[in-house]
C-alpha cells in the first residue's frame, strides 16, 4: 500500500490498495506535481491530510458546498456551485410553471396574472438584497 502526497500543502494525491514497485511510482510522478512524495499505507484521499510528519484526520465537512483545500486545510465555501444550484431551481421552478402562461390554460385571467407575477419573482431572486446567501423563494400561488 502507497500513499503519494505533497508536502507543500499535505494534500493527499493517490492511495493505492496494494503495493507500488518502483516503475510504477516512477511512471506516476511523471504525472504528479514536483516535489510529490510516498510513503508507505492506505488512506481515504477524502478523509485525511498529511500535516507534521503525519496523517491529520480532515473535519466533518461543513454543510453542502463546501471543498476541501489541502493549501489552507480548511473547508472553504463555494458560492459559485451554490449559486449554480440556486439557478438551477428557479429554472427548475419556471419550467413547471410554463404551462400556467399558455393561452389555452384552464387558468382564469386573475390566476393567469398570479402566476405571472410569481415567475417575475422568480426571476427577480439575483435582485434581492441579500442574493445569494440570503433570499426568500416567492411561493406558487393556489
Amino acid at each position: 500500500m502507497t500513499i503519494l502526497y505533497t508536502p507543500s500543502t499535505g494534500e493527499v494525491l493517490v492511495s493505492s490498495v496494494r503495493d507500488l514497485d518502483y516503475a510504477e511510482l516512477v511512471a506516476m510522478m511523471g504525472m504528479l506535481p514536483e516535489g510529490t512524495a510516498a510513503v508507505p499505507g492506505f488512506v481515504d484521499k477524502y478523509a485525511a491530510f498529511f500535516s507534521d510528519g503525519g496523517l491529520t484526520k480532515i473535519p466533518a465537512k461543513p454543510g453542502d458546498y463546501y471543498e476541501w483545500h489541502a493549501a489552507t486545510q480548511s473547508w472553504v465555501f463555494n458560492q459559485e456551485a451554490f449559486e449554480a444550484s440556486l439557478i438551477m431551481r428557479r429554472g427548475s421552478l419556471l419550467i413547471t410553471s410554463d404551462w400556467t402562461q399558455l393561452p389555452d390554460s384552464p387558468l382564469t385571467t386573475e390566476q393567469r396574472e398570479e402566476w405571472a407575477i410569481y415567475r417575475q419573482a422568480l426571476r427577480d431572486i439575483t435582485d434581492q438584497p441579500g442574493y445569494p446567501l440570503d433570499i426568500t423563494w416567492p411561493i406558487a400561488p393556489t
